[in-house]
């Protein structure tokens, strides 16, 4: 995936995701087959739904898919484990 600046999402009516919102994006909140994004506790501490650029959809689950196979090798060595006590809510 691409670094640098350019944005997740875009639409003429929508605001785009800030780059402190896309850091703070989980997998569930990605909705690959309407192109949406949920964005959580955005300006306002309200959640808003903005779209996904489709220029980025394929980066992104190129990504995400690397992602899971390394998650996949740590959890075969043992490792890859982690306490979320709070990521089932809301």
């Amino acid at each position: 995936m691409q670094t640098g600046t350019s944005r997740v999402t875009t639409d003429s009516n929508q605001r785009p995701a800030q780059a402190t919102e896309c850091l703070e994006l989980r997998f569930k909140d990605l909705d690959f087959n309407t192109n949406q994004i949920l964005v959580r506790d955005g300006k306002g501490q309200k959640d808003r739904i903005t779209t996904l650029r489709a220029s980025v959809k394929e980066p992104l689950l190129a990504h995400l898919r690397d992602v899971w196979r390394l998650h996949q090798k740590d959890l075969r060595e043992g490792a890859g484990r982690v306490s979320l006590p709070y990521a089932y809510g809301g």
